[in-house]
């Protein structure tokens, strides 16, 4: 498989309305600040039904995605498929 064919499949998907949006970096970075604290209440509103070993696990893991809080895109190449086909995962 050539690099050029791989790129051009992951901006296909990429460059789909349907699936995906192109925000700025400041909308980025306030989605994520909004994702964060959403997450965190959630945490807290729901403590009694969480264990404590839990809720301190989605707590610590939530604070350190906060450095880096956007996924990564890659594909999936689908040897078996004819022809060749991908399936993107972030």
């Amino acid at each position: 498989m050539e690099l050029p064919w791989y790129i051009r499949k992951g901006l296909q998907f990429l460059s789909n309305p349907k699936h995906y949006s192109l925000l700025t970096e400041e909308e980025a970075a306030n989605d994520a600040k909004l994702l964060y604290k959403d997450f965190f209440n959630w945490t807290i509103r729901h403590r009694q039904a969480l264990a404590d070993d839990a809720t301190n696990y989605l707590q610590k893991k939530l604070k350190e995605t906060i450095k880096d809080p956007f996924g990564y895109f890659f594909l999936l190449i689908k040897f078996h498929k004819n022809p060749i086909s991908t399936h993107p995962v972030c």
